[in-house]
């Protein structure tokens, strides 16, 4: 599948890791303490836990998508227990 954004993994992890079976392995999520990035500019401070390079999601979304991937995983142990 390649890349997925975050803004789909927080959308339906369950879907997509059903479908994609055994060839999802891990993620990366791009995450922060706050959400979205920031321009660096010269003379104007940065806002704390705000990512300066890509758009990242809040913590609290994080925790979401990490429990929501857990389920994910555990729907497919469970398909792949009624399939054998």
């Amino acid at each position: 599948m390649g890349h997925v954004t975050s803004q789909r993994i927080l959308d339906n992890p369950i879907e997509d890791v059903l479908e994609i079976g055994d060839r999802v392995i891990g993620v990366m999520i791009e995450s922060h303490i706050n959400p979205g990035r920031q321009d660096l500019v010269p003379g104007k401070p940065l806002v704390y836990g705000q990512s300066i390079t890509d758009g990242c999601i809040d913590w609290p979304s994080s925790i979401g998508v990490l429990e929501r991937l857990a389920d994910a995983v555990q729907a497919r142990r469970r398909a792949r227990a009624n399939a054998a």
